[in-house]
């Protein structure tokens, strides 16, 4: 299921520390060409209306970074600005596992005006109960826990460091479920950060009476 949710809009970007490319940018002819010139022919050189694939969790896989933007710093802004917006950048988050994600939008500015689409995924954490409960269902012996993982989550979204995750649109019965809870606290951190101007420690004290009522129901919102 592909979700995402905006943060905060008073976002305020850190400048990254130049590449060692940037010392050839007098040096580059490329940079002499009319923009709309220049636009063509990054366009040429790279993918700008692709979906780009990133696994995170255990399996993290991510695609190589095309080369021209490692030439200097002029031509990374121009050319990263399409690579970025112009394709789709799909993250495949397990369980809530976005660390990788949140890393990787924190490295520049411009991966926080990506197109992304966050895919989610969750593992049933209940099996058939035995021969005694015949359809019934158990807890596995050690379900996936995925508060801790929710909690990081939000306190980056908080700050404004990636985005969050919007109410799914399908998904298996399950997954939905999950996946409803999860896009409330983000709307949740929202609406106490941005609306009613909360800092952290004030909007964790509220998640952790949230949390515990959901424990309650799952226990994949344990904290161990």
């Amino acid at each position: 299921m592909d979700s995402t949710r905006s943060c905060r809009e008073d976002t305020v970007i850190k400048g990254t520390s130049p590449a060692a490319g940037d010392s050839v940018q007098q040096m580059s002819p490329l940079l002499e060409l009319p923009a709309e010139l220049r636009n063509t022919i990054y366009a040429m050189t790279m993918p700008t209306d692709a979906v780009i694939n990133y696994h995170t969790g255990a399996d993290a896989t991510y695609p190589r970074q095309p080369r021209l933007l490692q030439v200097c710093r002029q031509i990374r802004s121009e050319a990263g600005s399409l690579y970025y917006r112009g394709n789709t950048h799909k993250f495949h988050i397990p369980d809530l596992d976005a660390a990788q994600y949140i890393h990787w939008s924190q490295c520049s500015p411009q991966h926080k005006k990506a197109n992304i689409h966050l895919h989610m995924s969750f593992a049933i954490p209940f099996v058939l109960a035995g021969k005694y409960f015949p359809g019934g269902l158990a807890a596995k012996d050690d379900p996936e826990r995925l508060w801790p993982k929710l909690r990081s989550w939000l306190q980056h979204y908080h700050a404004c460091e990636c985005l969050g995750v919007a109410r799914p649109v399908d998904g298996t019965e399950y997954s939905l479920k999950v996946a409803n809870t999860v896009s409330e606290m983000f709307e949740m951190v929202h609406k106490l950060g941005h609306d009613h101007g909360l800092y952290w420690p004030q909007i964790e004290a509220v998640l952790e009476n949230v949390q515990g009522a959901l424990a309650s129901a799952n226990v994949v919102w344990q904290l161990r």
